[in-house]
């Protein structure tokens, strides 16, 4: 990604069991070219490709790239992964029950 404007670390462990660090990371919203709206670019790095989501503004933008980490990590969790904000798995974390930047800064704040 370009501009990242927000990044934060989780830890991961794969339906294998193997444990991960996994990198959550927003772009800066830009106005999307030619037309109305902004975008933002999305990833959780070296697990999912990264992603455009967009909104009317640049707020929006934003606010739909927080919910659409929060939806990827809970995919990922159907598929067999557990969180963590910590790499021991002491402090384990479920998408559904947490906004992620919540969390993040509760834990960390």
């Amino acid at each position: 990604m370009r501009t990242t404007i927000a990044s934060s670390e989780i830890f991961g462990v794969d339906p294998e069991g193997v444990p991960k660090r996994l990198t959550l990371a927003v772009g800066s919203p830009r106005r999307i070219d030619g037309e109305p709206g902004w975008q933002c670019r999305i990833a959780v790095v070296d697990i999912l490709r990264p992603t455009t989501v967009v909104g009317d503004d640049s707020f929006v933008a934003l606010a739909t790239a927080i919910a659409r980490i929060r939806k990827m990590l809970g995919e990922l969790r159907e598929r067999g992964w557990s969180f963590s904000l910590d790499p021991a798995g002491r402090e384990p974390i479920d998408p559904d029950d947490w906004p992620v930047a919540a969390a993040i800064c509760e834990t960390r704040g």
